[in-house]
């Protein structure tokens, strides 16, 4: 499973909230978050985009890795948004693989109240460059990888948006292996 979205839309929470609940189901669940990946990375800022290669790289060999090692689900989050970064990221994933695409949107406006009330953020609390991130990620929707679920975490719930993929994901591991 992928989460995706622009910045401040809430990819970290709802994964690890997926991570959970499917822990509570009793099946095992990776979630592995490329921002925890980028700060892992020790990189001076002037190298900050072939960091985030790097880092594309990286997270994209243990998504693969996770997945070959028997894991029931891999929840994949991070911004994957135009070809480039979606390549990078499929490119370790098995080719059985079934992959099921979280969209989840937020309105600027709420975007820059998120950013601006996380002291732990970096560069996003920027208004400026969240603005132009929140626009080249709008730029890309005509052209945006279909979704299995869509939503905007300004007007659902979290705990409405956990449901609805926990239910369809658990769904879809009660059928036999040749029906996933």
């Amino acid at each position: 499973m992928v989460v995706t979205g622009p910045i401040a839309a809430g990819k970290s929470t709802v994964a690890a909230a997926v991570g959970v609940r499917m822990q509570d189901a009793g099946l095992s669940a990776a979630v592995v978050d490329l921002d925890e990946i980028v700060a892992s990375l020790r990189a001076s800022q002037a190298h900050q985009q072939q960091s985030w290669d790097q880092a594309r790289r990286a997270h994209a060999a243990l998504v693969g890795g996770w997945l070959r090692s028997g894991v029931d689900v891999v929840v994949a989050d991070g911004p994957f948004h135009d070809p480039d970064e979606i390549a990078t990221l499929l490119s370790h994933v098995p080719p059985y693989t079934v992959s099921r695409w979280c969209w989840l949107d937020v309105p600027f406006d709420v975007a820059r109240r998120r950013t601006a009330a996380d002291p732990t953020r970096g560069v996003s609390r920027d208004p400026g460059f969240l603005q132009r991130s929140h626009e080249w990620v709008a730029s890309l929707l005509p052209e945006r990888r279909s979704a299995t679920w869509t939503f905007d975490t300004a007007a659902t719930p979290l705990d409405t948006i956990v449901a609805a993929i926990a239910d369809d994901l658990l769904a879809a591991a009660e059928k036999p292996a040749s029906g996933r």
